[in-house]
Parts: structure tokens; sequence; C-alpha cells
């Protein structure tokens, strides 16, 4: 044989030239190019020469004497649409015609003319996705060389208005080793992916309490920088730091634990969106005991202010215990008040995608019963290549899948995976060679058709079909599949145009139809009434559920579900518009939300009698349903403005709405804050809420970038803010408010009397209250005295909350019963009727002459004479005391009797003597047998004798002493005839004799201190 063409060369020279090429095929490497199947390909990182193909095509080249060589100059995985190259040809021989055909999946894209030793080449390729790579050299149209290779074709990502909100995310391994950063970034960063979740795992970065972020640092700051945002899983799976049961479960660990989340915290910072606590704790933190310290890790991490701290990550297949029961316990320990969100993880392979759908309805629910306003996570869910091995059908499920979780309201979706870990876990998007999968072009089509769009809702395009409707741009963009993969829905082809799975412009059929399979197809163009038509079913199905979920406590409250009806009503109403104006999406978004007002206020006032978590709940449902009512006035306000407008003023809508918004946020917050010893738990996730609405279109405010989407944007979520803050400040009120009366009905607020009785002093008033309280006025003092009857309102907080409670006197009295009729002091000569007013009058008391008057009453008249002592004491022991005497005037005739005339008044002249006896005769009176003139006074004693020789003796009352005087030398004289039972002489008995009754006793006493106090009173 003669393959070299220098003749013929035996055995031994044959096994020579063998081993020769052997040995040139061995050193291909090092001319960067090595042979994988008979088949050419660059090695990763050479981008030199590539020459021969195979052992047949060498042979075949040295033979004759010419060598071709193939350079392609990229790599496989191209960003830019070119496949660039060269083909050279040594030993060049011009006698002959030298002719390449470059292909890429069958179809010719260049034929080449090799008429240099050195020829370039230049393909253009728009249409993404994998190529097949095929270039044929001809000699004298022979074919000499056959050129295989795949190349990948990536478009840049574009970027999208605002796809930095995006909540699309999938799982990395950076920090594992098998997912390599300087190998996988720009696929990453390609392929629109906003969001990543990836661990920064304890035992990395922590060594004997020194902690070292090196292996961090790359991975780290190109995801940061690029504006893609990281979910940081805290976790760990060794021994050494979690003990032999791999799990937190006393002080020390969970020492050790926060100090490795707070060295996270200090490195990451702002960075991220938040920290996901452990990954599927459900597989081995199953005891009530574990979940409790599962539970305290969460408080304690909230503690460190992350912005977002994610629990739960639980497995809901291949797990010892189901994710909601899970969620529940851990909630029940406070996962729920300390954690922004729950996630789980969920796998669904089935193509109606039955356990994803009932899985996320059934987490959906748990999180309503908790009191929801509570993010939720699917931080796994994917596809096994294993499993569906169909490259084309992975992929569609993965889209299908990602919809649904939009569609059934979950927050953030990460996809797990982005590469592929190993063989038996093909997860990924690429594979561990870092090259992408159909899959990956699907998804990429997919965020650059939604990464910042809102998904509005569900429409009926044609029976058998699943539409969802997304607000891409302020249009509207469809997404449609067929629900069933023996069932191919034709639909006409007018109205629109389509893309497929890929992005490939689909051309209508013959017949002009549409066919649709399992495969989505995203529909541009379309209508604007599929905005309202897909609002109007999300509402109306929404609110038929939370009819039949709260029927107990809807029925509690009058006329609430006529209420309800009635914005049913006009949800369905809603499909049928094609051009809804601002104000009136507007107002139809606050009239849905007067429901939970209504709600709050039956709750307030005891007609809606249930714990505030179920309060919660069902706000939460109205929230939800209220979501569709954002995108109501976000569509709706694109019907009213355009991108030319740059200012939120230019939409319309006043600019101090957001610093509104912003106070009400912030005075609630404040009310929240200042009553720390309240549990208010649900106001503050409703706050949250509210704070990531404003937030949102606070955000999108500041945005210089214009686009049609976003007057509506801010509007519509700055309104929510509001409504969400409304509802957040009357809740935090009213759970207040029930929280202080509970207080004060067990610690109750009253006020306490010195004195409760009638008084006549001054009455002391102190709040007394086991409460904690502090009174701002009367100078700070719990206590106030009053010195007559009246009120006082003591000011006072407790639980800061602003309260008055008044102290009333009435028992006061410092007036003294009044005595009418008689005058204190005074000598009455006749009868007197003493009168006693007072409105406490408690005791009336008369003394006459030393001795109580029994019986005694007001208004009784007192004839008898006598000296008087009436005291009248009301009950606050104020009293009148009336000292009088009574004495008749003795106008009656002198007694005679026994040649005695008697009851002559002391200090009686004898003229006036003479002119009241009037005898008719003549007579004298004399004194010691001397006569007396008219002016001197008669005395006992004296004695008259007639012209007849008569003689009568005088006595004048009271006179013992004969002086003709009553004064107190006579007083004493009658007290110690009394007192000593001694005799007086017979005219001293007679003068003593004051009343002529013919005794001596008290009563002549009394009758002769009168008529001395009437002699003193008449001076």
């Amino acid at each position: 044989m003669d393959l070299l063409g220098i003749g013929k060369i035996n055995k031994k020279q044959m096994i020579k030239v063998i081993i020769m090429l052997f040995v040139i095929v061995w050193f291909f490497p090092t001319l960067f190019f090595f042979v994988l199947k008979g088949h050419i390909s660059i090695e990763e990182g050479n981008e030199e020469k590539i020459k021969v193909y195979n052992i047949f095509d060498l042979y075949q080249t040295v033979s004759e004497e010419i060598i071709y060589t193939i350079e392609v100059t990229t790599k496989e995985v191209i960003y830019n649409n070119e496949i660039n190259g060269y083909i050279s040809i040594e030993n060049y021989n011009s006698k002959n015609s030298y002719m390449a055909k470059i292909f890429l999946d069958e179809t010719l894209k260049e034929e080449i003319e090799l008429k240099k030793v050195k020829n370039q080449f230049k393909i253009l390729e728009s249409n993404e996705g994998k190529k097949e790579l095929k270039i044929y050299i001809y000699m004298n149209d022979e074919k000499k060389v056959e050129f295989l290779q795949n190349v990948y074709v990536i478009k840049p990502y574009e970027k999208q208005f605002l796809d930095e909100l995006s909540c699309i995310g999938i799982g990395t391994h950076y920090i594992e080793g098998y997912d390599d950063i300087n190998n996988s970034f720009e696929l990453l960063k390609n392929v629109g992916i906003k969001n990543i979740r990836n661990s920064i795992q304890w035992n990395k970065i922590e060594n004997n309490k020194k902690y070292s972020f090196k292996k961090i640092d790359n991975w780290f700051e190109r995801i940061n920088s690029s504006g893609i945002n990281i979910l940081v899983i805290l976790f760990d799976n060794t021994s050494k730091r979690l003990g032999n049961d791999y799990q937190i479960s006393d002080e020390n660990e969970l020492e050790n634990f926060l100090e490795y989340a707070n060295e996270v915290k200090k490195y990451c910072g702002n960075k991220i969106i938040g920290v996901e606590i452990w990954n599927e704790p459900n597989i081995k933190w199953i005891s009530n005991k574990a979940m409790n310290w599962y539970s305290l890790m969460i408080q304690k991490v909230n503690v460190l202010n992350f912005k977002n701290v994610v629990s739960g990550a639980t497995a809901t297949l291949y797990q010892t215990e189901k994710s909601e029961q899970y969620i529940q316990e851990i909630a029940n320990n406070g996962a729920y008040a300390n954690s922004k969100a729950f996630s789980y993880h969920v796998y669904s392979y089935s193509e109606n995608m039955k356990w994803l759908k009932d899985k996320n309805s059934s987490h959906k629910s748990i999180i309503n019963k908790l009191g929801g306003f509570q993010r939720l996570y699917i931080t796994e869910y994917g596809i096994n290549s294993r499993v569906v091995n169909n490259e084309d059908i992975r992929a569609e499920r993965i889209i299908r899948q990602t919809i649904t979780n939009e569609k059934q309201g979950i927050d953030y979706s990460f996809l797990y995976n982005f590469i592929d870990d190993s063989d038996n876990s093909q997860y990924g998007l690429i594979d561990k060679k870092n090259l992408p999968k159909k899959s990956y072009y699907a998804m990429k089509n997919y965020l650059q058709n939604t990464n910042g769009a809102e998904y509005i809702g569900t429409v009926n395009i044609a029976e058998g079909l699943e539409g969802h409707v997304y607000d891409k741009d302020g249009k509207p963009v469809i997404i449609t599949w067929s629900e069933n993969s023996t069932n191919n829905i034709q639909i006409d082809y007018k109205d629109f145009t389509a893309k497929d799975l890929y992005g490939k412009d689909i051309q209508p059929e013959e017949n002009g139809k549409l066919t649709i399979t399992t495969s989505p197809v995203y529909l541009y163009d379309v209508d604007y009434n599929y905005f309202y038509k897909a609002i109007s079913n999300v509402e109306t199905s929404k609110y038929d559920e939370f009819k039949e979920k709260f029927v107990t406590e809807i029925s509690q409250i009058s006329g609430f579900v006529e209420k309800i009806n009635q914005r049913q009503n006009y949800s369905q109403s809603v499909a049928n518009a094609q051009k809804l104006m601002q104000n009136t999406a507007i107002t139809a978004m606050k009239s849905h939300y007067e429901l939970g007002d209504i709600i709050l206020k039956a709750y307030e006032e005891g007609q809606l009698k249930v714990e505030p978590v179920k309060i919660s709940s069902m706000l939460d449902m109205i929230n939800d349903i209220g979501n569709s009512y954002e995108d109501l006035v976000t569509v709706s306000v694109n019907n009213t403005i355009n991108s030319v407008m740059k200012t939120l003023d230019e939409a319309n809508v006043d600019s101090s709405e957001l610093t509104t918004t912003k106070q009400k946020i912030d005075e609630t917050e404040n009310l929240i804050n200042t009553n720390t010893d309240v549990e208010i738990i649900y106001p503050t996730k409703i706050l949250q809420f509210s704070k990531d609405c404003y937030e949102k279109a606070d955000y999108i405010n500041s945005l210089e970038e214009q686009n049609d989407i976003k007057s509506g944007l801010i509007i519509s979520n700055n309104l929510h803010a509001q409504l969400l803050a409304n509802w957040a400040n009357k809740f935090a009120s009213i759970q207040i408010n029930n929280n202080i009366n509970e207080y004060i009905a067990q610690n109750p607020v009253a006020i306490e009397y010195s004195e409760t009785n009638i008084t006549n002093k001054s009455v002391k008033a102190t709040i007394k209250t086991n409460a904690e309280i502090q009174v701002t006025n009367n100078s700070n003092s719990k206590e106030y005295v009053f010195d007559q009857n009246g009120s006082f309102t003591f000011e006072y907080t407790i639980k800061g909350q602003a309260k008055q409670i008044t102290a009333k006197v009435t028992n006061i009295d410092k007036t003294s019963p009044i005595i009418n009729g008689v005058v204190d002091g005074k000598l009455y000569t006749s009868k007197i009727t003493p009168t006693i007013t007072d409105e406490n009058l408690d005791i009336i008391k008369l003394i006459l002459n030393g001795e109580e008057v029994e019986n005694f009453k007001s208004e009784t008249t007192l004839t008898e004479e006598g000296f008087y002592v009436l005291t009248a004491t009301d009950k606050a022991g104020n009293e009148t005391q009336i000292l009088f005497q009574i004495m008749e005037n003795n106008n009656q005739n002198y007694i005679i009797q026994d040649n005695i005339i008697k009851n002559i008044s002391e200090q009686t002249i004898k003229s006036d003597f003479d002119n009241k006896l009037k005898l008719g005769i003549t007579y004298k009176i004399e004194r010691n047998e001397k006569e007396i003139s008219n002016t001197d006074s008669i005395a006992t004693g004296d004695i008259l004798t007639t012209s007849a020789e008569d003689k009568y003796t005088l006595i004048v009352a009271g006179d013992i002493n004969k002086d003709g005087k009553v004064d107190l030398k006579d007083l004493i004289k009658i007290r110690k005839s009394i007192l000593d039972d001694s005799n007086l002489e017979k005219n001293e008995g007679l003068a003593a004799d004051c009343n002529s009754d013919g005794k001596i006793n008290l009563k002549d006493l009394v009758k002769m201190r009168l008529m001395i106090l009437k002699k003193d009173a008449t001076k």
C-alpha cells in the first residue's frame, strides 16, 4: 500500500508510521484541539487553530500532501449572533478548485470559494438556540472534509422596564464548588434571572470562631454588581457546629448560630433581599422541642434587621412531616410574627401539575388561617431531566409551572436549579459543561416577556385553553396552552401575533388557524379588553371563595352580604369594559376596601364576635381580591396617559398623595411602636404590606425612565398602600383599645375619697389603680383636695391612650342649720315658734331650764316660761345653737290675799304702784316705820296702811332680801333655799314664790333669772 505516495514500505516501516500518527494525535491538545467521537471541537479556554478532524481525514490529507485547517474563533456559546472563523489550506495548489459550504441546522448559510491559503468566514444567526454547525470542504467538487460542531446562540438579555422588581429566581450553588461563577456567569446574566437563591454555608466561612468570606467574594460581588438579587440560605450540615442531631438544640449552639448570622449580615448589609433560615428543616427538626428551637432561631435572627427573614424552606416531597403542618407548628411558636415569609419546596412532574396546584392552594390556605399578610415563597421547584427526558416537554412544563405559581399568588418562585449538580440531579437550565439546555432558552424567552410585567389573571380564549394575561409595558400579552396533550386546540389566527415557547414567530397555517398544544404560546397585540376580562374573572371567583369560606362571619354583619354582592356584580360588569377611566377605577378600588372597613367596624362594635386572627384572615382575602383592583387601576390609568408624560403630576395625580401615604404609614407605625406591650401582630403584618406597596410606588416614581405602565403602577400601588395603612391603623387602634379596656377591667382606675359621708371638712380625692398611669394635669398629682362641693377631671394616660376620670364631691356641708322665728339671746314675753331648715338636718335638741324637751320638732310653738337652749345639728356636724328666754308680761292685777299684796314687779315706784292698785282710799307706805316717797321703789316687807288703819304687807316678786330689787343676791338666796332645803321667813318665802303657785322650787329660780336678765336687757 502506498498511503503517503512515497512508494512501497515494509511492515516495520508501516508500524513506525502508525506510531508516529498516534503520537501526533496525542499531542493535539498542545496544538489547542482534541478529538471527540471522531469530531473536532474547541478545548475550553483555547481559541487557536483547529486542524483536521479524524484519523481518516488525516490519512487522506497527508496522502495528498494537503492539510486543511479550520479555525473557529467563536466559543460554543455565542452572545453576539456571529460565528466567525478561518479555513486554511496548506500546500495550496491553484490548479485545483476549493469550496467550503457552511450549514446551520441543515440550512446553508454561506458558500465560500477558497482562493487563498487562509479564507475568512462569518455567519449571522438571529434565532437563539442550539445549532449544529457543519462545514464541508470540497476539492474539485469532491468532498474532502466534514466538520461538525454544536454552537449555542444566545442573544444578550435586553433590559426591561422594572425587571429589577421581578420575583422569579433560580437556585445556584456557587459556594459548594460545582457551580463555577467564572464559567456560568454570562449564561446566568443573559437568561434574564434577577434573583438567585444561594447559601452562605456556615462551615464554609467559619473555622474556630474566625470568619473569612474569601470563598464568597468573587461570586457575591459579580452577582451583586450585575443587578441580580440574592436570597441567602443560612445553613450548615456539620456535626462540629450542630452536634450529632444536626440541629440547633441548646443555648450555646444558638449563640454560635447567631454569631454566624450576624457575620453574614455585616458582610452582605442590604445587598441581599433576605435570608432563608435553613434548608428543608422539616426533614429533621420535627419534634416539638426541635420546632421550638427553630422558631427561636427565627425570632433571634429577625432582631438582626435583615431586610427579609424567610422561615420554612419545607420539603413537600420525601418529608417526614407535611409542609403545611410544619408551617402551622412553627407559626404557633412565633415564626409567623418574626418572619416576613414562609417558604416551601414542591416538585411536580405531571402534565396537569396537580401536585403543584394542590400544594400552592393548601399553603395559601394555611397562611390565610394564620391571619394572612405573610409572603409565600417557593424556593425550590422544577423538573429533573432524568424524569422528563424530552427537553421540549421539560421546558414547556417549567414555564407552565412558573406561570401557575404567579397565578396562585406565590410571591417569589425560585427554580431549581441553574446547573446540573450531578448525573442524578439534572434539574439545571444548563448542563455540567455549562452548555444551555432548551429549558434555558424557554426560560429566557419567558423572562424577556414578563420581567417587569404585572400578572393580571386568566382568560378563556377557547374551550380547552388556559390563558394568562400579563401587563407588559401597558399592553396585554397572553401566554396560553392546551390543558391536555391529547387535545390540540385551533383558534383563528387574527387580531394578534404569536411566538412559540422559544420566542420564534409562528405563522398562520394554510387554513388561517393557529394550533396550540401544551407548549406555551405567546400572543401579542391582543385586544385591550383582555385586561378587564382577566380582572373580572379573578375578582368574581375570589368573591365566591370569600363568601364560602367566611359564611358564618358574614352572616353576623348586618347587610354585609348585599355589599359583597354589589361589588361582585360590579366585577362581573368590568369584563365588558373596553376603556375604564382612571377615576372610575380608583373609586371602585376604594369601594372594595370599604368591605374591610365594615368588617373592622363590626368587630369594634362587638357585632362580629371573633378573635383578631379571624378578622385578619378576612381582611387578607379582601386584600387578595384587592390586588386585582390594583391591576384595574393600573390598566385604567394606562388608558389616560402616555409615555410622553414624565412626572406623576402629568398623570393627573397629585404627587402629595405619596407624602400623605407616607405620613399615614408613619402615624400607624408610631401607634404600634408606642404600644409594644400590646400584641399587635396582625396590624403590623398589614402595615408591612402597605409599606411594600408604598416603597414600590415611591421607587417607580423616582425613576427617570418612562414607560406606559409607569404612572399606572405609581397610582395603583400608592392607593393600595393608603388603603392598607388605613386598615392597619384602625385594626391597631381597636386592638389597643380592646387591650386597654381589658387592662382597665382587670386594673380599674377609680377615685377614692377621704370621706364619703356628709362632712364639714375638706375631702381629698385620690386616683387608685393597679394600672400604670401618668396624670398629665393637676401638677401630675393623683390627689385633689375639695374645700367645697364640686368636680375635678383628672387627665391621664394609660397604655399610651389619653383618658379622663372625674372626681365629684357632693358630701361637703359647711353650712350650719338655719333657725328662724327666734333670735339668739333674746327674751320673749310671749309664745314663739322656732323653724329649723337644713338639707342634711340630723338632730334637733331643745333644753328648757336645763332639761331636754323630748320629741321636739321644728315649727313647734313654745309658751312655757324659762331658759331655752335650742340646738340644731346637721349630718356634717355643723351646729346652730340659740339661747333665748320666755317670760310672759304680768299685766294681771296684784294679788291681795290675807293682808298681803303680792306679785309686785321689782323697781315699781310708789306712784306707779298707786296707779295700778287704784284702792280708791288714801294710804301710806312705810318701811321701817318711815313713809316712802312717790319715787321710791316698793320693796318686800313694806307696810301699806290705809286711812282705815288696815295694814297690808307688800311682797315684790323675787325681792327676797327686801331691797326693792331683784338681783344676784336674791338669786343666791333662793338657790340656797332650794338646794339646802332651808326655810325662808314668811315674807322672804312669799317673795321667792315668783310664779305665785304657793311653792318655792326650780321654776321660781328660773323665773328669777329671767327677771334679772330682762332687767339687764333693758339697761
